[in-house]
């Protein structure tokens, strides 16, 4: 199934593709995206904004700090601990 688009939740809406977002890190009142790409964005809203924003069979919530798209997880490495497919690990 294919990944949908999406729309930033900020003032002037940007829309994205999903499958480009590899996952979303909490900084505070501010969120950072990843992208596959190896780009990151900074937005100055929170990350359960944007987890309200975003199709929740495709995107989940593996911590309070992070956020990633399901099907960029590699594999589990414990139960608090997952490595992404680019290699980077999340608790």
């Amino acid at each position: 199934m294919a990944l949908p688009h999406f729309r930033l939740p900020l003032k002037h809406p940007r829309i994205i593709h999903s499958a480009q977002l590899a996952y979303l890190q909490a900084a505070r009142n501010y969120t950072i995206l990843y992208f596959e790409d190896g780009r990151c964005e900074v937005y100055s809203k929170t990350l359960k904004l944007f987890e309200a924003s975003l199709p929740a069979e495709h995107f989940v919530r593996i911590s309070k700090s992070y956020l990633v798209r399901r099907d960029y997880i590699d594999r589990y490495v414990t139960k608090k601990e997952i490595r992404l497919k680019n290699g980077v690990p999340l608790k």
